[in-house]
């Protein structure tokens, strides 16, 4: 079983210079519950990546930003990683008009 703890574990062993947050990515369609589940698992195993997290200075961990085409649970979600202070987080091209 791979667990968000287990993730980092394996990312730091093979050395990985930019570690990836253990996410889940909702499938396309998918409806807005599914959605925000998806949303707030993958914050909660954001959490636990980051505690797990041990070489901050060698190797930065990205938090991964969830919402599927929702823009206001992307937005949650990417208020989320920021909170965390990590040191990036991967963008995505809005579907959105500005």
């Amino acid at each position: 079983m791979l667990s968000p703890e287990k993730s980092i574990e394996v990312q730091t062993a093979l050395g990985s210079d930019i570690m990836m947050a253990f996410d889940e990515c909702a499938p396309y369609p998918a409806d807005r519950s599914y959605v925000k589940d998806s949303l707030e698992r993958t914050t909660r195993w954001l959490k636990c990546c980051k505690a797990a997290w041990k070489d901050t200075e060698a190797q930065a961990l990205f938090g991964i930003m969830q919402g599927g085409m929702n823009k206001d649970l992307c937005k949650q979600s990417a208020e989320e990683v920021v909170e965390l202070n990590l040191l990036g987080m991967p963008s995505a091209v809005s579907v959105w008009e500005s």
